[in-house]
């Protein structure tokens, strides 16, 4: 399954709210949530821009967590690793290897033990 039944809607949404959201505040799990639907309608180009997005509210720390204040925030750090996970392994109907990212050669991955989501 890909970006749902009538994918039409769903990129005209995607596109708005990349064209109409403000991105510094917004919470940092919505980075890696725009960026898995990016993924799942074909966009992977738009799904690494999102989670690489300089938003003062996706950033992280010196230990590699995502910050939300003087504590690491711990919504951002899940929704981050579950959309690196899905990009990398891909959902239901997705085809071919890593097909949340580019596959025009930019990215060079290695990853094992990733499982399909739905």
């Amino acid at each position: 399954m890909g970006c749902g039944s009538d994918k039409q809607i769903f990129l005209n949404t995607l596109e708005k709210v990349s064209s109409s959201w403000n991105f510094n505040h917004v919470w940092g799990w919505d980075f890696p949530m725009l960026a898995m639907a990016a993924a799942r309608c074909g966009k992977p180009q738009l799904a690494l821009e999102y989670l690489l997005h300089p938003s003062p509210n996706f950033q992280f720390g010196e230990h590699g967590l995502a910050t939300g204040g003087p504590f690491p925030y711990l919504p951002s750090n899940g929704a981050l690793l579950t959309a690196i996970a899905m990009m990398v392994e891909g959902w239901d109907g997705s085809a071919g290897k890593f097909p949340g990212f580019p596959q025009d050669g930019s990215w060079v991955i290695n990853a094992e033990d990733f499982n399909r989501m739905p």
